[in-house]
């Protein structure tokens, strides 16, 4: 057949604990979301892992390329639609398994899904939209 090949690839799975779900895979409450939901915000920390910590390990031990994309279901995947907006220099896609809704509405609001966060900067033109299904 002619079918492209699928291109080597490296999955990494992370288990994130019930216990810190929610903190590590929210963005920080804005308004006062924050108030109701003290537990909420630890995305940028987790996301500052994924890119600082866990990203250069992996490629010190492994043959990687540059391309990195983030996938996950539910809460997960809304904090991938989320990250992937806020760090366009790290990652290079996003799949977003049936996100949270009530998350993505917030992010949707917020101009985070949509514009990669607080600044009005759109997604670079060399990177592929978030898939959300």
């Amino acid at each position: 057949t002619n079918a492209p090949a699928i291109p080597r690839l490296l999955i990494v799975g992370i288990e994130t604990p019930a216990a810190t779900r929610f903190r590590d895979m929210t963005p920080p409450p804005v308004g006062d979301a924050a108030k109701r939901m003290p537990r909420a915000g630890g995305g940028p920390a987790f996301l500052r892992f994924l890119e600082t910590e866990l990203r250069p390990y992996i490629a010190s031990r492994y043959r990687t390329q540059s391309v990195t994309i983030l996938a996950g279901h539910s809460l997960t995947g809304s904090f991938a639609a989320w990250a992937f907006g806020k760090a366009p220099d790290f990652l290079t896609g996003a799949i977003a398994l049936s996100p949270t809704p009530s998350w993505l509405n917030v992010q949707r609001a917020t101009g985070i899904l949509t514009t990669g966060g607080a600044d009005p900067t759109p997604y670079s033109k060399n990177q592929l939209p978030p898939v959300v299904g």
